[in-house]
């Protein structure tokens, strides 16, 4: 047991080092992204860095399902002209006033407060997970126009910074599992890029309470322009494989894909 602890927690540092290193989506020349994997003998991710390169041997990844075949995900098209938008609707995908899904459909969704606002207004986001079960660890890219939207947090009503995790997420924030937290976002070039997962994953499952839905983050966004612009989740070279911008793993450390990402919301 100590043992299995002990390669899980060097596995989870590992990821951690990779999305530390990866820094979400920045503009110009990328950094050689390490590539979350799951290991064929042990079922556990594993992640190719150059420090680790001779401890760890990254190999092809095994999904619970192909991106290919997940009905209803999306890449986000980050242009206001985007046909798809539906400028009624608030959330980037069909929910319930509170950003629950209004059925079992297993999905990532952005849910604004309100989608028009006037100079200086924040708008808040609210990451909505929804019945995804067993999740053990996330990560999240989102990118905004910096033009128009600042990046604010709600608890002070600053900037949010680069290594800043957002506030009021309830999604694996139980400290009896240790909860890893980490943020490594770019706002000058309008990218928000964070992660969180339980540490002691031995514990969380045999307590046999998984985790499957909830808020991963609350995310103010101050108006300097009363521009049409999207907020939306958005691949990027740091996160291989990943599901339109969202990466999930459960509790048995299995990469999961079979669940919709919302599409972009239209602000103003």
């Amino acid at each position: 047991m100590i043992k299995s602890s002990l390669i899980k927690t060097g596995i989870i540092t590992v990821l951690a080092m990779l999305i530390l290193c990866g820094c979400g989506g920045r503009t110009g020349k990328e950094p050689d992204a390490a590539e979350p994997t799951i290991s064929g003998e042990t079922n556990k991710p594993t992640a190719s860095v150059e420090a680790n390169r001779d401890a760890l041997q990254s190999i092809d990844p095994v999904y619970t399902q192909s991106p290919e075949n997940v009905n209803g995900t999306v890449v986000p098209n980050e242009s206001p002209e985007n046909n798809n938008m539906d400028n009624s609707n608030q959330t980037s995908n069909t929910a319930n006033n509170d950003g629950t899904s209004s059925s079992a459909e297993a999905n990532i969704q952005i849910v604004l407060d309100k989608n028009t606002a006037k100079k200086d207004e924040i708008i808040t986001a609210k990451i909505i997970l929804n019945n995804i079960p067993k999740i053990a660890g996330y990560q999240v890219n989102i990118k905004y126009d910096p033009n128009i939207l600042q990046a604010v947090d709600l608890d002070t009503g600053k900037p949010l910074e680069d290594k800043q995790i957002p506030v009021g997420g309830d999604v694996l924030s139980n400290p009896d599992y240790n909860v890893l937290p980490l943020a490594a976002s770019d706002v000058k070039n309008g990218v928000i890029n964070f992660a969180k997962a339980y540490v002691n994953v031995d514990e969380y499952k045999e307590s046999n309470n998984p985790e499957s839905s909830g808020v991963l983050a609350l995310i103010g966004f101050k108006v300097l322009k009363e521009e049409s612009t999207v907020i939306s989740f958005a691949d990027t070279p740091s996160m291989p494989n990943a599901v339109s911008g969202t990466y999930v793993y459960d509790w048995d450390f299995n990469v999961l894909t079979n669940y919709s990402v919302g599409k972009g919301v239209k602000v103003n």
